[in-house]
């Protein structure tokens, strides 16, 4: 009888921490979107801008050049972490 009591509540425990993780995973990918996004937006500010009017060359290749960085790490996070979930 007891036997049975632990299994049922330790498939129930399992199944109540598989949900939990499931949840918090899909938070950290739409958190994930997001930054994804702003960094996005921000690549695409660097790319409109022309040299010399508020940056110099030097400047813009650098902002272009860190932030498709950190879209290319964030990429790859995501594709690692949210492969599976939605």
């Amino acid at each position: 009888m007891y036997l049975f009591l632990y299994k049922t509540l330790f498939i129930l425990m399992f199944f109540v921490a598989t949900n939990i993780y499931a949840n918090e995973k899909g938070a950290v990918c739409e958190t994930l979107l997001n930054v994804i996004d702003i960094n996005s937006n921000a690549y695409k500010n660097c790319l409109l801008q022309k040299s010399g009017e508020k940056f110099s060359r030097e400047e813009l290749n650098n902002c272009k050049k860190y932030y498709l960085t950190e879209i290319e790490r964030l990429s790859y996070v995501y594709k690692n972490i949210c492969n599976n979930v939605n």
